[in-house]
């Protein structure tokens, strides 16, 4: 077995310290951070819309697509919707919640705004669809309504109502205070001292690997300043 300079060995072990300090400061690090709102019904109008779990995701499936590819847009991995949770809320009464996770909590935010978004503008749409078809029943029966009945003025009043309903903007909800994960572990603190916006957390293999190379660089420029050392003297 050849021998082995000492040189060489702190070489190794350098490499070996920083590529696991690399890796260890990489998996202290929070994976992802979560994004949460409450909505509640709006009612408004002539339609008195309640809102459930089962109705949410409904619309979120309805707009997958249209959501994937504004997310695309605003470079936002469409695979991040499999984080979305929506769920029934104890207080307020008749709340429901919608989460999102991703790896910053910036980037969780934003994935949070165009998902409420676009169960808002999917939501608003059926409400639409809902209120032109109750108003062409309502028109058609106030015209065959006899003139001063009960049912004409009944029938003139839903149609008002349904008029005004739809020449304002539609919202079948509304969202309270948006609630975003903070950084607290100490390598998330560190990270985020620094210059910039908040970085993701890296891979730990990648983080490993950029620190062996960080170390292999630091254990050249130490031989070669040893070695002018040596030249000097």
């Amino acid at each position: 077995m050849g021998h082995v300079s000492p040189s060489r060995i702190l070489a190794a072990l350098l490499i070996l310290a920083v590529a696991t300090t690399a890796v260890a400061s990489t998996l202290a690090r929070q994976p992802d951070y979560r994004a949460g709102v409450a909505v509640v019904a709006v009612e408004r109008g002539p339609l008195r819309p309640s809102i459930g779990p089962g109705y949410l995701r409904a619309r979120l499936a309805a707009g997958r697509a249209e959501l994937a590819t504004r997310l695309e847009r605003a470079g936002i991995d469409p695979a991040l919707l499999g984080s979305v949770q929506i769920a029934r809320l104890a207080k307020p009464r008749g709340a429901v919640s919608i989460s999102t996770a991703a790896a910053t909590p910036a980037r969780a935010k934003e994935l949070l705004r165009l998902t409420v978004l676009q169960i808002d503008a999917r939501s608003a749409r059926e409400l639409e669809r809902v209120a032109r078809r109750r108003l062409r029943v309502s028109e058609a029966t106030l015209a065959a309504a006899p003139a001063g009945s009960p049912e004409q003025t009944a029938s003139a009043r839903r149609v008002r109502g349904l008029r005004r309903y739809l020449a304002q903007p539609r919202s079948r909800f509304g969202a309270l205070a948006v609630r975003v994960q903070r950084p607290e572990r100490w390598a998330d603190r560190v990270a985020r001292s620094a210059p910039g916006s908040f970085p993701a957390r890296p891979s730990p293999v990648w983080a490993g690997l950029a620190g062996a190379l960080v170390g292999a660089a630091l254990a050249t420029a130490i031989a070669l300043l040893s070695r002018r050392r040596r030249w000097a003297t």
